[in-house]
């Protein structure tokens, strides 16, 4: 939160020489955000405060890093701040330009697959992590069950997660209204409403905590078929980005940043206009 401030300030003074600190700083940790210990306050994405700084000093990584912060918010419902770094966007330079376009090919012939991206080709054996990926740049932006990538047939129990990530979702939306209403309270000295916001604040952390591991993912039963599969498929998509890495680099860079895996994995191009043709026969 620290930082996020001091970013706005340094904008708001014209400071391009702490801009340019804090901008190399925040820039490698954008694609995180920034949530306390037990998800008590959540500080939004780091991707907002560098998108800001970007836009600042005329860098071009600008629409990229707001676009992503954008991204972000529409996700997680916080409408607020969506429309905070919209309004960045439509005042940053490089407004209404966008990145050329990516494209690229892969081609699975018996059991090697021939790939090209960015100007580069190579022919990489065939695994299960490829066909994974395969199947999920076919269809960009839909949500693939981990269950239908290893072709499971077990789908008698539900899905495996102790709680609806709709009802995550809902949770977070609530707990950044409940934010606001704090510091309305606050500011209008209303001491009363204020601890009714905290108490409801603080029984939705715990709730949100009880329900939720790492990264605020929901937790799973650990031995529920869709979990294997959930653990099974990250395995072997990270496998194949490691062996993807000394023949395509770019490439691999590429999905790293695109591909989200989880019980749903989803391709979700970080370029507009992105595009790679998947071949399977």
């Amino acid at each position: 939160m620290y930082v996020r401030e001091l970013a706005h300030a340094a904008v708001a003074l014209g400071d391009r020489e702490l801009c340019g600190q804090l901008f190399e700083a925040l820039h490698p940790l954008a694609g995180s955000c920034g949530v306390s210990g037990g998800l008590v306050a959540f500080a939004g994405s780091r991707a907002h405060p560098a998108g800001l700084l970007a836009s600042a000093l005329g860098r071009s990584e600008a629409s990229r890093l707001l676009e992503q912060a954008a991204a972000t918010y529409r996700h997680l419902g916080a409408e607020r701040w969506l429309a905070e770094v919209t309004a960045i966007a439509e005042r940053s330079p490089w407004a209404g330009s966008c990145p050329p376009p990516v494209s690229g090919w892969m081609r699975r012939t018996g059991p090697v697959w021939q790939i090209s991206f960015a100007g580069r080709s190579a022919t990489v054996p065939h695994s299960k992590g490829l066909g994974d990926l395969a199947c999920l740049l076919a269809t960009p932006g839909a949500d693939v069950h981990v269950l239908d990538l290893v072709d499971s047939a077990d789908r008698s129990a539900p899905s495996g997660e102790v709680i609806d990530r709709s009802a995550i979702n809902a949770y977070r939306r609530r707990l950044a209204d409940l934010q606001d209403d704090i510091e309305d309270a606050r500011g209008a000295n209303d001491p009363e409403r204020r601890a009714r916001s905290e108490a409801e604040r603080q029984a939705l952390v715990q709730e949100l905590a009880r329900a939720t591991g790492a990264h605020g993912r929901p937790r799973q039963f650990a031995n529920h078929p869709a979990e294997r599969a959930r653990k099974a498929v990250a395995g072997r998509i990270r496998d194949a980005f490691d062996k993807l890495d000394p023949l395509l680099p770019e490439f691999a860079d590429h999905l790293r940043r695109s591909v989200i895996t989880g019980a749903y994995c989803r391709y979700r191009p970080e370029a507009r206009g992105a595009h790679i043709t998947v071949e399977t026969g």
